[in-house]
């Protein structure tokens, strides 16, 4: 009985001095208050889901889309560490929020701004966007893909919050002057295929059924009754429908694939039924695909599997956790894969035939920060590398992101919740870093950071 006692008592005095020792940590901001501080970030994080992000701060106002809290292990902004050596150097091209605005900066390796792009999303589509059913406005709207040219003109996708959320494709020269736009409802992403067109993600937003649609391509995922029988559930509108946009690069349309049709009619449509998570975005549509990346095969990732052919696309499918190549000729899926990655955005492809990708939710559950770079071999489906950062200074973001394989061997990351832009070696060591502090508790949000060589930039070497 005395031992129970003694048990008791021991177990009340800890529970009281760990409870104590907490309150005097948390007034007095002491060792570990910051690392369950910054541990406390990455798991609120990791439990909202992007929807629930996006409607939190929709009822909080347009400016907490674009911010994010200000981590306690940064230190300082703008350039926060450079090492000339090791980095791959020259200008960085990212999508910022300023405080204000959402803008794509050129900086150079010091952090300094060399170019600015920016017009706003009412001096392209005016008050009612064709491809919007409700259109936020400017303050709710950024940008998201983004390809630059030699001469400095800028192809960039806008997002909007409005409905459905999308926000158009547009070019722009160095005075931001629109060189054409392209009213299709594009986001994401801009990639610029080696076939010298234009490739995006593209959607339909789709209130009821069609006359002519067919009811055999409606199913999306199965359910099981009570009498334990597989039951057929068909989607329900409004649903949004992606689709990849092909343009020309003087913003001629040519082509729209619709991936629900690609999949309907292929051998993998029962694999959609399989995969589907019935997410909805912020505004109440079911969402089953929703694309974040389309890049086109190239000739040297192509030769590494036999049956992808260059010219086919491979886009990312973030709510089903998957990527899928499209063959070109049939408009059909010809390969589906989930991976060891979840809700991931930016394939980039690699000439050693493995694939490079922001793993956004992969890691949830290790002692780093849940987010992880990977490359991944897809004939093997082993990963050969990856990046997550520090226990110390975790790598997360649960929603967008991206990388860049550097010729160096470095990798450029892009950790757009943290508003922040990494290069790291293959030891993981960070070698450059850009924080976009705005104030001592905020960060703006950087999207799609890419590294050029001051050689490729035609318009910087005609000013000097």
């Amino acid at each position: 009985m005395k031992d129970k006692v003694s048990i008791i008592s021991f177990a009340c005095s800890t529970i009281f001095l760990a409870y104590l020792w907490g309150v005097i940590t948390g007034t007095y901001q002491i060792f570990p208050h910051a690392v369950f501080k910054s541990a406390k970030q990455v798991v609120d994080e990791f439990t909202t889901s992007d929807s629930e992000t996006e409607t939190t701060s929709s009822s909080k106002g347009p400016r907490s889309l674009h911010t994010f809290p200000y981590r306690e292990y940064y230190s300082g902004g703008g350039v926060t560490i450079s090492n000339p050596e090791k980095s791959y150097q020259g200008y960085t091209l990212f999508t910022a929020y300023d405080g204000d605005k959402c803008t794509n900066l050129l900086v150079n390796f010091e952090g300094d701004v060399v170019q600015e792009w920016h017009i706003k999303f009412s001096e392209v589509w005016g008050k009612e966007a064709p491809f919007l059913e409700q259109q936020f406005g400017d303050e709710w709207t950024c940008w998201q893909g983004t390809h630059l040219s030699p001469n400095g003109d800028l192809t960039a996708a806008f997002i909007d919050n409005g409905r459905p959320y999308c926000g158009g494709m547009v070019k722009l020269d160095l005075d931001s002057k629109v060189v054409w736009s392209l009213p299709k409802c594009t986001h994401h992403d801009v990639h610029l295929g080696e076939d010298g067109f234009i490739y995006a993600p593209g959607m339909y937003l789709v209130e009821g059924e069609s006359e002519n649609e067919d009811p055999g391509k409606r199913s999306l995922t199965f359910r099981q009754s009570p009498s334990s029988q597989s039951e057929v559930v068909f989607w329900e509108t409004p649903i949004l429908k992606d689709t990849v946009v092909v343009a020309s690069q003087d913003g001629e349309f040519l082509e729209e694939i619709q991936v629900l049709d690609a999949f309907f009619n292929s051998d993998y449509r029962g694999r959609l039924s399989g995969h589907f998570r019935p997410l909805q975005h912020t505004k109440g549509t079911l969402d089953p695909t929703h694309l974040n990346d389309v890049e086109l095969i190239t000739e040297g990732w192509a030769k590494h599997h036999s049956k992808v052919n260059s010219g086919d696309i491979m886009v990312s499918a973030r709510n089903m956790s998957a990527l899928l190549i499209i063959d070109r000729a049939t408009k059909t899926i010809k390969w589906m894969t989930s991976g060891p990655f979840a809700q991931q955005h930016d394939s980039d492809l690699l000439d050693n035939g493995n694939i490079l990708l922001f793993d956004n939710k992969g890691a949830v559950g290790s002692e780093n920060g849940g987010t992880r770079i990977i490359e991944w071999d897809p004939k093997t489906q082993e990963i050969v590398w990856e990046y997550g950062g520090t226990r110390e200074r975790p790598l997360h973001s649960a929603f967008r992101g991206s990388q860049q394989p550097l010729p160096n061997g470095n990798v450029l990351i892009t950790e757009t919740t943290g508003g922040r832009v990494l290069e790291v070696t293959r030891n993981g060591e960070i070698v450059w870093e850009y924080i976009n502090k705005l104030d001592n508790n905020t960060v703006g949000v950087v999207i799609r950071a890419q590294r050029f060589t001051p050689d490729s930039l035609d318009f910087l070497n005609s000013e000097n």
